[in-house]
């Protein structure tokens, strides 16, 4: 027979290794395969030469339409590795009430017109340690107003990648710090990031990862989240100006547009039967700005802000159970 101590060293020596991955206990769902719809409210289009000089309203925005549907499939699930890949097609469009002379060309060759935005994704997450991590993440999008469904020419593309190396001592706090990396139409540029997740306790939490989201979270029950807080949104798209009764050139000009901005907003994610969930959301909008700027310089560009308006968005996911993560 062993002694107790031989017992305790051989225990030791077959004891099942501890790995750490992405994510604290009882945060918000995660979406594998996603089906939305986002409807905005309307109101007064500021928009100006890009001159300095002020903001007029010289047209009103009906309503706003945001949908699309995501894809995240796993490639590799090992304990300390974990590899997904994604597709995502997400187009918008708006709708336009009454606009004045000097934007009319602009917004009858947009009014009702798809913005279509199709992406592909990697995410890669390997753990260090028991208490650390590192996760990868790149992103290739093809971003404009094209017919087909989707457009790989390189005028639509857009790029970003991020690392991230995350610290998690236990289940209930996590945070991290890394690097994003962003090229689009007009630029590219490198920033600093930090996230931060942590249970103050079984039913309330904090989801930091700013300037993306920050978030306050309740769990009401096991099947019923709530969320709340705010989130920061932008996208670019390259677009023909041939619908443009302004284009007198030949070939027409190309124009990126471009918005961004911040929402107030409150989710409940709901699960209706073992993997499938729903989301809704409500909140306001708050629109920071924009451009419609001419890729050549002979061509006018202009400024604009959309209105700040509420919004509803609904949501239906697949989600796997906790003890299948």
């Amino acid at each position: 027979m062993w002694s107790q101590t031989e017992l305790f060293t051989k225990v030791q020596k077959v004891a099942v290794p501890v790995y750490c991955t992405p994510g604290i206990a009882n945060k918000a769902r995660t979406r594998g395969v996603e089906i939305y719809y986002t409807r905005a409210g309307g109101g007064d289009i500021q928009w100006r030469d890009a001159v300095p000089g002020d903001l007029q309203a010289l047209g009103e925005v009906k309503s706003y339409e945001h949908f699309g549907a995501k894809l995240n499939i796993p490639i590799v699930l090992k304990p300390d590795f974990k590899l997904f890949v994604g597709y995502a097609y997400q187009p918008e469009r708006y709708q336009y009430r009454a606009v004045g002379a000097e934007i009319q060309p602009f917004v009858e060759g947009l009014n009702n017109r798809l913005l279509k935005s199709n992406s592909f994704t990697m995410t890669a997450s390997k753990s260090l340690s028991a208490t650390n991590y590192l996760l990868l993440r790149g992103k290739v999008g093809f971003n404009g107003e094209y017919d087909q469904w989707i457009n790989f020419d390189k005028r639509y593309q857009t790029f970003n990648a991020l690392a991230l190396l995350g610290f998690k001592k236990t289940e209930d706090f996590e945070w991290g710090v890394g690097l994003y990396y962003n090229k689009n139409m007009r630029r590219q540029l490198l920033l600093p990031f930090a996230i931060l997740n942590k249970n103050f306790n079984d039913k309330w939490g904090i989801e930091l990862a700013p300037p993306v989201h920050m978030l306050g979270r309740y769990n009401i029950n096991p099947k019923s989240i709530l969320l709340f807080g705010a989130e920061y949104h932008s996208r670019m798209y390259s677009i023909d100006s041939d619908g443009f009764s302004i284009a007198s050139t030949t070939p027409p000009p190309i124009y990126r547009m471009n918005h961004n901005e911040i929402n107030a907003v409150v989710t409940i994610e709901r699960q209706l039967i073992p993997w499938i969930w729903m989301s809704v959301k409500g909140g306001y909008q708050f629109n920071m700005g924009g451009r419609f700027e001419s890729v050549s310089p002979d061509n006018p560009s202009y400024r604009l802000r959309l209105p700040n308006a509420p919004f509803v968005n609904m949501s239906i996911f697949l989600s796997p159970p906790d003890h299948m993560k």
